[in-house]
């Protein structure tokens, strides 16, 4: 019996074909027996995964790395559809919203990494003040704070803020820590 790639992989390259702009079948990943992925260089960051599902292939479009956003485009066709009807489908239904998908996978990369520097200004300020480990957010820990017996974990909140948890405070220093947040302004 012949699997999927092997069914589908003829059919896909002249898929690619009838597409233009470069659109190939990425071979680096042919050892995935279910799926077959389509590129294109012109379209940085998409891809278009197909898969059966009954008797019905699935076309799947969407950024490939984005980390927080799931933005996709998929449409259906018959298994027994030709591949000049598969790539007017996919140009119609999937690749439309490409432009759109590629600019928000494009935008949430930029603000995890702009999160990231903001992490790492933030880690560097604290090391300049008290002994630090990073934690490199391993379990919601951004990081650990040592200093005079005491012990700390500093971790992100879900709104921008930050929490920290002492431990191994004596009396005085709890009372000099409530009297120092007593001044504190929001």
């Amino acid at each position: 019996m012949t699997t999927f790639n092997e069914t589908f992989m003829p059919v896909f390259k002249r898929v690619c074909s009838f597409l233009g702009d470069g659109w190939r079948v990425d071979q680096r990943r042919a050892d995935e027996r279910y799926r077959i992925f389509l590129f294109t260089p012109t379209l940085a960051n998409y891809g278009i995964t197909v898969r059966q599902e009954k008797d019905r292939l699935i076309l799947t479009g969407g950024a490939v790395r984005s980390r927080s956003h799931n933005d996709y485009s998929c449409c259906t066709v018959a298994l027994k559809r030709e591949p000049r009807g598969i790539a007017q489908d996919i140009r119609k239904k999937v690749l439309a919203y490409a432009p759109q998908q590629i600019a928000t996978a494009a935008a949430d990369l930029a603000g995890i990494s702009a999160r990231n520097e903001e992490q790492r200004i933030l880690l560097h300020l604290l090391a300049s003040l008290l002994e630090t480990r990073d934690h490199q957010n391993y379990h919601g820990i951004l990081c650990e704070i040592n200093a005079h017996g005491m012990r700390g974990d500093v971790s992100e909140g879900y709104r921008g803020d930050y929490n920290l948890n002492l431990i191994r405070l004596s009396k005085d220093q709890l009372i000099k820590l409530a009297g120092f947040i007593s001044t504190l302004e929001r």
